[in-house]
């Protein structure tokens, strides 16, 4: 379990990334469906100092299958908007804006 933990870590730290595209196979739950990766980004990642900075643009699209993207907001028609303007769109600090994640 500790040895999982700490993988999940350095993949998530960029400092492990697979060579080779993620094969989909059958889950161990005996479901019969496609594994699920699930990866977990925090827009604020991009404030963090040095080498901890992380970008969109250091996810493996190789690694995740689904990507959780914290954090958006709602406009008043209930529709997805950027809970941080100056890091979510084109002209802020990160090239993949918000709604080019929405499309992708």
């Amino acid at each position: 379990m500790i040895l999982r933990f700490a993988v999940l870590l350095a993949l998530g730290a960029g400092l492990v990334a697979p060579s080779h595209v993620v094969e989909r196979r059958a889950a161990s739950s005996g479901t019969g469906g496609d594994l699920k990766i699930v990866c977990y980004y925090s827009n604020w990642a991009v404030y963090r100092p040095s080498l901890a900075k992380f970008t969109p643009q250091n996810i493996n699209p190789y690694l995740c299958t689904h990507i959780i993207y914290a954090f958006a907001g709602f406009n008043k028609r209930y529709e997805l908007k950027p809970y941080d303007p100056y890091n979510d769109v084109e002209q802020g600090m990160v090239p993949v804006s918000f709604s080019q994640m929405l499309h992708e």
